[in-house]
């Protein structure tokens, strides 16, 4: 077979992996950046939603460098970057030496994600807040812990089952299953999960509040940012995820031919 040729070096094999996972971050960094600075400085009340909205994506337009080289990108490039690269790297790996990849990408990704995203939030809280930058409550890092970790697997874990499924019953090719379980799973889950990261930011901004005051403030919150979570998602992990995939197989292919998945050492 012609794939008997190609040799497996897991040193090129991980930098391909890191090379698309670098690229691929960039790709969705920007509508990532805008959405989760906008819903920030909007629960804080610091600024309303869409106001914010306008004026970053304004900022994108008129002076990309400015919005590409500031603090808020360089945070949203960090969390995303660094997640593509350790799914790629455990995927690689695992397929490399026959491991189930289910586990160890949850317990990796989830690890490596929440603990940027969780520090990313609190780095945005304190940007955005209406009172003086001050120490994060235990709990608002707990709830987003809670919010990353059912994130993950709806990005990274599940959407390959739900391809599998959609393949098997309704005939569907490959590549069109994984597209569409890609974008509508993780983008799907921000009906649960926005009230989770809306909270966390309102256990910050507001420390000592009675609980039907909160829930009034989530919820006012709520439905306008909903739309951009989605949007937000279908960015990180649908259009990003995409991305990240198409990449991944461009690049190793170049050195291990179309069939480099079912490469084994």
């Amino acid at each position: 077979m012609e794939d008997k040729q190609y040799i497996v070096s897991i040193p090129r094999r991980l930098l391909c992996e890191v090379s698309a996972a670098y690229i691929a971050a960039l790709t969705c960094a920007p509508i990532i950046q805008i959405v989760d600075a906008s819903v920030t400085a909007g629960q804080s009340g610091k600024t309303p939603i869409f106001t914010a909205a306008y004026n970053f994506t304004r900022t994108l337009i008129l002076t990309p460098h400015k919005f590409i080289f500031s603090k808020y990108f360089a945070w949203i490039y960090f969390v995303y970057s660094s997640t593509y690269t350790t799914n790629n790297c455990i995927d690689s790996l695992c397929k490399l030496y026959q491991i189930n990849e289910v586990l160890p990408k949850l317990i990796g990704v989830t690890f490596v994600n929440m603990s940027a995203s969780v520090i990313k939030d609190a780095a945005f809280a304190r940007y955005f807040g209406t009172k003086p930058p001050s120490k994060v409550p235990l709990l608002s890092y707990c709830l987003w812990l809670v919010r990353d970790s059912m994130a993950i697997a709806a990005a990274f874990i599940i959407p390959e089952r739900v391809s599998g499924h959609f393949q098997k019953t309704k005939g569907m090719a490959k590549n069109k299953a994984d597209t569409l379980a890609q974008f509508n799973v993780p983008i799907s889950m921000q009906v649960v999960l926005l009230p989770i990261h809306l909270l966390g930011l309102d256990i910050y901004n507001n420390n000592v509040s009675t609980t039907g005051d909160r829930a009034k403030r989530v919820l006012k919150n709520y439905f306008p940012a909903l739309p951009l979570r989605f949007i937000r998602m279908a960015g990180a992990f649908g259009f990003g995820g995409v991305n990240n995939k198409v990449l991944r197989n461009k690049i190793i292919s170049q050195y291990e031919g179309k069939d480099w998945m079912k490469h084994r050492v």
